[in-house]
């Protein structure tokens, strides 16, 4: 592989991948290229395989599907046994992937589909909506801050946060982008990669998270946390599956973007359903 990309790059005249952060990413002359060569390859490889006339019983495929932790999270326990049932011999690959990386992925052709929130997308990238979720705030039952298991807008900002940061995004994030819109911002002491570490962080701390509520209602040991609806008006989050424009004909990957649609409708049950705080949960 070492040899190969030594040559590329030399037939190209660029890096073609770069490191980053411990992993290589495409450079923009990797992304123009895969524009061009992708649809051929993906054709190439389906007349190969004999993908023209797709059998999800019978298939041996592999699909790279890109997504952060919580929509693995959220969308796998779904998934996965209707796929063991209907193709057992379909496997996924999953990239830990944000925004920007699961379009650049699909872009490269590193990924065939990604899952998450994707405010915009680029011209070659198409998608549907999965599931719209939204967010509360999530502490430690004997959290000081908490007042009848609840937060007002002053604790909340007074309280030392907990928040998911990937790389170096001067604004924390887009919750931390929506306080700026009021003017307000929050005391941030711990920074992770991932969003299902926030709850474990907080257990018997201080600390205070942002989640999702669908997060919060499948935890475990949930009885030692607190969530409340947040004091700053936050608009709900669309999920979507999204992939590029060379996978529109391909029947196996048409069928494995129904059936994420299909499993998603769990998914959607559960994250509408309110959050209520048992009278013994106050504190």
């Amino acid at each position: 592989m070492s040899h190969t990309l030594a040559r590329l790059r030399r037939l190209f005249g660029d890096d073609l991948f770069v490191r980053r952060d411990n992993r290589f990413i495409p450079t923009s002359k990797a992304l123009e290229l895969a524009e061009v060569v992708g649809p051929t390859l993906t054709s190439l490889r389906m007349a190969l395989e004999g993908r023209i006339r797709f059998d999800p019983a019978s298939s041996q495929r592999m699909f790279t599907l890109a997504m952060p932790d919580i929509s693995s999270f959220g969308f796998l326990p779904f998934l996965m046994p209707a796929l063991r049932r209907r193709a057992p011999g379909i496997s996924l690959s999953v990239l830990d992937a944000n925004t920007d990386s699961a379009i650049a992925a699909l872009a490269a052709g590193g990924a065939e589909l990604a899952i998450g929130y994707f405010p915009e997308l680029p011209p070659t990238i198409v998608g549907h909506h999965l599931v719209t979720l939204d967010s509360v705030g999530l502490a430690d039952r004997y959290n000081p801050y908490l007042r009848e298991g609840t937060m007002n807008l002053e604790l909340f900002l007074a309280a030392p946060h907990v928040c998911h940061r990937v790389g170096n995004d001067p604004d924390g994030g887009d919750f931390d982008r929506l306080l700026n819109t009021y003017s307000y911002q929050r005391r941030i002491v711990l920074q992770l990669p991932h969003f299902l570490a926030i709850p474990a962080a907080i257990r018997g701390t201080d600390l205070v998270g942002v989640v999702e509520r669908q997060l919060v209602e499948r935890l475990p040991d949930r009885q030692e946390l607190v969530a409340f609806e947040l004091p700053v008006p936050q608009p709900h989050t669309g999920v979507s599956v999204v992939w590029h424009q060379r996978h529109e004909k391909d029947p196996g990957h048409h069928w494995l973007r129904s059936l994420i649609q299909e499993t998603s409708v769990p998914v959607r049950r559960c994250s509408s359903d309110q959050l209520s705080v048992p009278a013994d949960d106050a504190v």
